[in-house]
């Protein structure tokens, strides 16, 4: 979240101000960090920084305080609001005066290669913080194996089941060799599995109850066996429980052909008398002279 709000940050300032992006992020990044720790966000592209781009990444160090700085000067008694708004306001003053002393006269860096470069460390950081998690928690139920769990299917694939538990929150794999004597079928547009023989189907949500068999803590990985029944949805009905509609008018027609099937009263459902039925047209008077 703190990342998200500096770039943005950066962005407005390099919108408004027209400054370069890996000193504008470094300038942004200062309002939390000191001047030592905002530069290394920008550490690929320090080597190519331009002379006016340094003066504006000490020149805004100097200017601000560190995040701990800040909280030891609230703890004094100082007001927050003022102490972040002083933070804030320092980005765009420290930028505004170090290119009146020493203004850009080369091609600087663009923020798109700042920000790609972020992105990537961003993506990095969540899949260590997963692998993480995912350690941790498979430690904790190490000791818990044969134990029941409720939880609900978060994932199905061709290989089985993905289950979230509701308690931890951890997520551990049914291997769909394990859900039954009979064969399986991965039914892409439903998200499910379904029994070839008994019809029973396991989707995507449904709450189910697993017992845990294996956990694998250095891995972070999960085994669960699955102890709920799949649904069976009846036969002439469609997913959501709705009917099949009914073939008979049309079994009719196709038995007499040329002849139309008589039509219904719509409360009674029966075929009204004298319509609809093949015969001779009805004798009457003429209208001819």
């Amino acid at each position: 979240m703190l990342v998200r709000f500096v770039k943005l940050f950066a962005r407005v300032m390099m919108y408004l101000m027209g400054t370069s992006g890996a000193e504008t992020l470094s300038v942004s990044a200062n309002v939390f960090m000191g001047q030592t720790e905002a530069p290394l966000i920008v550490k690929p592209f320090v080597p190519k920084m331009t002379q006016s781009e340094l003066l504006a990444l000490m020149a805004s160090g100097m200017a601000h305080i560190s995040g701990g700085m800040m909280a030891v000067y609230i703890s004094y008694g100082a007001d927050p609001v003022s102490i972040l708004c002083t933070c804030v306001m320092a980005c765009p003053c420290s930028l505004y005066l170090t290119k009146l002393v020493l203004p850009e006269t080369e091609t600087p860096e663009s923020l798109s290669e700042v920000a790609a470069q972020i992105s990537v460390t961003e993506r990095r950081a969540m899949k260590a913080e997963r692998e993480t998690a995912d350690r941790l928690i498979a430690h904790h139920l190490a000791d818990r194996i044969g134990a029941t769990f409720q939880g609900r299917i978060s994932g199905v694939t061709r290989a089985g089941l993905f289950v979230k538990l509701s308690e931890t929150g951890a997520d551990g794999l049914i291997p769909i060799r394990t859900l039954g004597t009979e064969y399986f079928n991965y039914d892409e547009t439903r998200h499910a599995l379904v029994g070839s023989r008994s019809g029973a189907m396991h989707r995507l949500g449904d709450v189910v109850d697993v017992r845990l068999v294996e956990a694998a803590p250095v891995a972070g990985a999960l085994r669960f066996e699955l102890l709920s029944e799949g649904k069976v949805i009846p036969r002439g009905r469609k997913q959501g429980g709705r009917r099949e509609v009914s073939k008979a008018p049309v079994a009719a027609s196709k038995a007499h052909p040329g002849r139309s099937p008589p039509p219904r009263d719509r409360k009674s459902g029966k075929a009204k008398s004298g319509q609809g039925t093949p015969g001779k047209p009805k004798k009457g008077k003429s209208w001819k002279r």
